[in-house]
């Protein structure tokens, strides 16, 4: 991940571009139960269970549509952020569409980690999990919300290759959803957002979807994942203050990726 700077109607506007590295093959992963690659990892914690299949989507701002970037060696890019008109931060999330099968018929969720590297505990270090969160929700819940609110079922958009349909109502679902999952956290102090020292990073977002009737007895499920920019934790990362850094065109300061591993499970009680 970089952050660079642009002309953006006459004033250099810092951006933030997070590479997220996924990188991996689900048929792959059914056989094996792991992916493993430069960037994240996957791996299944059941061995009844199995990821059918796997797609990566996001907002192409030049085309005004969204694209599907699944590929074993694409690197997975976030739109990038605008930290002066951060009203143009809407589409910058990835969405993740994981299905899940082969649990039992009497699981009663899924349960999965994200994790990052352990050792990078430092929430001021340039690292993605430092400024980004995740939120996740079962496809039957989206659907839920869209028929709730006139909006097109994801299930309706996905099997009508509907991408710009799909990554809207995804969006807005998540966008109702005011919880968020962190590795970092950041508390206002002083008139500016600063990394909550009082509290250690988390190394591991533990995360657990509920399954419905439908989805037991079919033994399969979808899950929806997105991850984006925390605008707090950006803040905490004092770069958009071109008092205290020092920006040229063409220029970058790195940030690295250390979300490595989502591992997925069921659970029987």
């Amino acid at each position: 991940m970089h952050i660079g700077v642009r002309p953006t109607r006459g004033v250099l506007a810092a951006v933030l571009c997070v590479l997220l590295l996924v990188s991996l093959s689900y048929a792959w992963l059914t056989l094996n139960r792991k992916a493993d690659s430069e960037g994240i990892q996957m791996q299944m914690d059941a061995q009844s269970m199995s990821i059918t299949n796997y797609r990566v989507y996001k907002y192409n701002s030049e085309t005004n549509a969204v694209d599907d970037i699944t590929s074993d060696e694409t690197i997975y890019e976030l739109e990038p952020y605008d930290s002066i008109f951060t009203e143009r931060n809407v589409n910058t999330p990835l969405l993740l569409r994981v299905k899940l099968k082969g649990f039992p018929a009497e699981s009663t969720a899924i349960d999965f980690s994200i994790s990052c590297i352990d050792g990078h505990t430092n929430m001021i270090d340039r690292f993605t999990s430092n400024i980004v969160y995740a939120k996740y929700a079962t496809e039957s819940m989206i659907n839920a919300y869209a028929a709730a609110n006139g909006e097109t079922a994801v299930s309706t958009s996905y099997a009508g290759n509907d991408l710009d349909g799909l990554y809207h109502t995804a969006t807005k679902y998540f966008g109702t959803v005011n919880e968020k999952n962190q590795f970092a956290h950041a508390a206002p102090s002083s008139g500016e957002y600063n990394y909550n020292y009082a509290g250690e990073k988390t190394m591991s977002l533990d995360c657990s979807l509920s399954l419905t009737a439908a989805e037991k007895t079919a033994r399969e499920t979808v899950v929806y994942l997105i991850i984006d920019y925390e605008p707090d934790l950006i803040e905490a990362q004092h770069i958009t203050h071109f008092s205290d850094i020092q920006l040229q065109l063409g220029s970058a300061i790195k940030f690295a990726n250390d979300i490595k591993l989502i591992s997925f499970s069921y659970r029987l009680n």
